[in-house]
C-alpha cells in the first residue's frame, strides 16, 4: 500500500463517462446570491456537459484536481488526497455535511464490478483523517438525542441545535416541559432561551396621510372611486373654483 498520494500514479481507465470537480457560483447571472454559494460539486466532462457548467451556468471548473472515472464510486478520493483539496471547500458546506467529524467524511471507495482492494489512499484518510484548516476560529457542538439513534442536532458557533432537539423530543418522544427542563439542568442546556428571544420587528413609517380635501369649500375626494384622489381634487378646484381670467 502506498505511504503517500501521488497524483501522476496510472489510474484504470474507463469507457464511461467521467467527471470533474467544480465550484458553484457566488451569485446569479442579476446579482442575487444562489444556493450553496461556492460549493464544490461534481459535474460531467464528456460532450458538452463541460461547456454548459462553465459557460451557462457560471460553474468554475478545477481542473487542477483532475478527472473522475464514472466506475469509480467515491468522486471525493481525489480532492481530497491531493495539495490544496480539503482547503478548497467553503466552510458552509463542511459545516453542512458535517465533515468535521472524521468519522462522517465519504472515505469508503472501491471501484464497481472489481474485485480487488478498495482505493489505498482513502483508506489511508480513514486512519488519519482530513485536515480543514478553514474550520480553525468555528465550534460545533452536537447533542444526541437521548432516546434514540437520530442523526445528532448541532450548534454551529453558538447558533441552533438546541431548538430542533426540544421539538424532536416533546414531538416524537411526548416529553413534557418539565422533564425537558429537568433534562436541560442536568445537562447544562437552556431550552427556555431558545423561546424566550423577543420577536423582531420592522416597522416602515411614511409619515401622515396626505390631506386630498379642498380648502376653499368642504368637498372632499370620495375614496370609492376609480380615480385617485389627487386628481379628483385637481378636477374639483378646476370646475368649482376656476378664476375667470382679469381683462382691463
Amino acid at each position: 500500500m502506498p505511504d503517500e498520494f501521488r497524483p501522476s500514479s496510472p489510474r484504470r481507465q474507463s469507457k464511461h463517462e467521467t467527471h470533474m470537480y467544480y465550484q458553484r457560483p457566488v451569485t446569479g447571472s442579476r446579482g442575487e446570491t444562489l444556493q450553496n454559494p461556492g460549493w464544490i460539486v461534481v459535474g460531467g466532462v464528456k460532450g458538452g456537459k463541460r461547456d454548459r457548467y462553465e459557460d451557462w451556468k457560471g460553474f468554475k471548473p478545477l481542473k487542477q484536481f483532475g478527472e473522475i472515472p464514472d466506475n469509480h464510486t467515491n468522486p471525493w478520493e481525489f480532492i481530497l488526497t491531493q495539495p490544496g483539496g480539503p482547503e478548497s471547500f467553503p466552510v458552509d458546506q463542511l459545516l453542512t455535511l458535517r465533515w468535521y467529524d472524521p468519522t462522517v467524511i465519504p472515505t469508503d471507495c472501491v471501484w464497481e464490478g472489481k474485485d480487488e482492494e478498495a482505493c489505498p489512499y482513502m483508506l489511508k484518510l480513514k486512519r488519519e483523517g482530513v485536515q480543514f484548516p478553514q474550520l480553525g476560529g468555528h465550534e460545533v457542538v452536537e447533542r444526541q438525542c437521548p432516546e434514540c439513534e437520530r442523526a445528532s442536532f448541532a450548534t454551529i458557533d453558538g447558533v441552533g441545535g438546541i431548538g430542533p432537539l426540544a421539538r424532536h423530543l416533546t414531538i416524537m418522544h411526548d416529553w413534557t416541559p418539565e422533564r425537558l427542563k429537568k433534562y436541560g439542568d442536568a445537562m447544562n442546556i437552556d431550552f427556555e432561551a431558545v423561546y424566550s428571544r423577543k420577536t423582531q420587528e420592522k416597522i416602515f413609517n411614511f409619515g401622515a396621510r396626505a390631506d386630498f380635501s379642498c380648502d376653499e369649500c368642504d368637498w372632499k375626494a370620495d375614496e370609492a372611486k376609480d380615480a385617485s384622489p389627487k386628481n379628483q381634487l385637481q378636477g374639483h378646484k378646476m370646475g368649482a373654483h376656476k378664476k375667470e381670467p382679469v381683462t382691463a
